[in-house]
């Protein structure tokens, strides 16, 4: 590493990096008893910690800097779901011994195509959520300047996605806060 590259790390922001990951981990294990409520009582912060620290690099980014992290993000979660699909469809015939067409048909119709990419739901890997929510909320910072593309985008998946709006907009905690402080 380059001694100029090596200035500019905030090795705090790295420690409390690696301690949230450790809690995301933490609070995806289960431990017994009173124990365990603790623990995950206290790895809560992890998750809000990683979309605090997303908007915060990401709220005076340059439009082509927020959709290259949206992009990067999108083809993580691309190649994952993916591998979890072909997996579902190996587990379907082998293990089920189901029909692969008909687990993929179950997960592949436009509502869950559209609870996949909006509201964090994916239907082959429910615990990659957050990669979801980040494509969204990257999505979201890159509209920002464009509040009829906005618009339109959102009536557009409440129209497809036989959502209400209202309920739309009660997931968008980050966009809320992020106006309140200009």
């Amino acid at each position: 590493m380059s001694e100029k590259h090596a200035s500019k790390i905030n090795y705090s922001m790295e420690l409390f990096k690696l301690a949230a990951a450790c809690a995301v981990v933490f609070s995806h294990a289960r431990f017994p008893g009173k124990t365990g409520v603790i623990v995950n009582s206290i790895c809560r912060f992890a998750v809000s910690y990683f979309f605090a620290l997303s908007g915060y690099f990401s709220y005076q980014a340059d439009e082509r800097r927020v959709r290259k992290r949206m992009l990067h993000i999108l083809k993580i979660l691309l190649v994952s779901s993916l591998l979890y699909a072909l997996w579902g469809c190996t587990l379907t015939k082998y293990v089920e011994h189901g029909s692969r067409l008909q687990y993929l048909k179950g997960r592949l119709d436009l509502h869950h195509i559209a609870l996949l990419l909006f509201m964090e739901m994916n239907p082959f890997s429910p615990h990659l959520w957050y990669l979801s929510s980040m494509v969204v909320t990257y999505l979201l910072f890159w509209l920002e300047g464009d509040m009829d593309g906005a618009e339109a985008y959102l009536e557009l998946f409440c129209k497809k996605s036989d959502t209400a709006k209202q309920y739309v907009q009660k997931w968008m905690p980050i966009v809320a806060a992020s106006q309140s402080v200009k």
